[in-house]
């Protein structure tokens, strides 16, 4: 799906800060954070985002993160590491 190749994370490894970009035309609605366990440690509304959000992290523990983005009838799972 679009949202596959035209949504974009980075830096990825982060430490305090994550950008999300969107370069589809697919609104996006939110973002949600799992750990490695699978447990939600973090929910983003994206509704009012534009084409860049800028995601503070810091308050997660170093480790490997599954991002969910579920846009307006698609969605994507990015792998996020905090260092």
């Amino acid at each position: 799906n679009s949202l596959e190749t035209g949504v974009a994370l980075y830096p990825n490894p982060a430490s305090t800060m994550v950008n999300l970009v969107n370069r589809t035309d697919v609104s996006l609605e939110e973002m949600v954070i799992f750990d490695i366990n699978g447990k939600r440690v973090n929910q983003i509304d994206l509704r009012t985002m534009t084409s860049e959000m800028t995601i503070d992290v810091s308050r997660l523990a170093s480790g490997v993160y599954v991002v969910q983005i579920i846009g307006n009838n698609a969605s994507t799972v990015k792998r996020l590491i905090k260092e």
